[in-house]
């Protein structure tokens, strides 16, 4: 739940228990938009079907929580990726800097790979490090040919090139933290077509 000065707080047990046995129930037709926080998740999805749901946002998660809510078997994957057309992701944790990288790498990879409906994505709205994302020498071979609008926290310029070198046929908003701007010489190939 968000307070009006935009944080995030967990609901309390008693009041959880309520939403979702009563409210949610009642409701769950009519919802299109959902924030949730990792204490309740997964209880609050897998409680009932959400047939007009087309926004996410999933904050305070974990790293090992995201990973395994995005492989493809996932409960979260097989009930919405064709439904979900926006999507944010706020990790919050990871025990080492090399691990996050490989998590967030994986989990970047998954949600074009598996939402093909997505328009809006937001990776890391708190930009912290913990939503860096590296590709190293071999971005991932992603594309989408919906994505409208990209937030992303990215390693190096090179990652960013690598993001608007055509991958993204359609995308026309984008906001990118570059954390290391240094000057190397890099070779890439950019292929980004504009029409008017």
């Amino acid at each position: 739940t968000f307070s009006s000065n935009g944080l995030l707080y967990e609901f309390t047990r008693t009041i959880l228990d309520r939403f979702c046995l009563k409210i949610l129930p009642k409701i769950h037709d009519k919802i299109e938009f959902l924030s949730l926080e990792s204490s309740s998740m997964k209880r609050i999805l897998l409680l009932t079907n959400y047939p007009n749901l087309y926004e996410i946002g999933l904050y305070d998660i974990a790293t090992e929580i995201a990973k395994d809510l995005f492989t493809d078997e996932s409960f979260f994957i097989r009930t919405f990726k064709n439904q979900i057309s926006s999507l944010t992701i706020d990790i919050n944790k990871c025990q080492d800097r090399y691990s996050i990288l490989d998590s967030n790498r994986f989990i970047y990879t998954q949600v074009f790979t598996m939402f093909r409906n997505l328009k809006y994505f937001n990776f890391g709205p708190s930009s912290s490090a913990y939503h860096q994302l590296s590709f190293g020498f071999s971005p991932p071979s992603v594309f989408s040919s919906t994505l409208l609008e990209l937030h992303i926290l990215v390693d190096s310029f090179k990652d960013c090139l690598y993001l608007l070198d055509g991958r993204f046929s359609q995308l026309h908003t984008f906001y990118v933290t570059i954390c290391d701007v240094s000057h190397r010489l890099i070779k890439i190939n950019n292929e980004v077509r504009y029409s008017y």
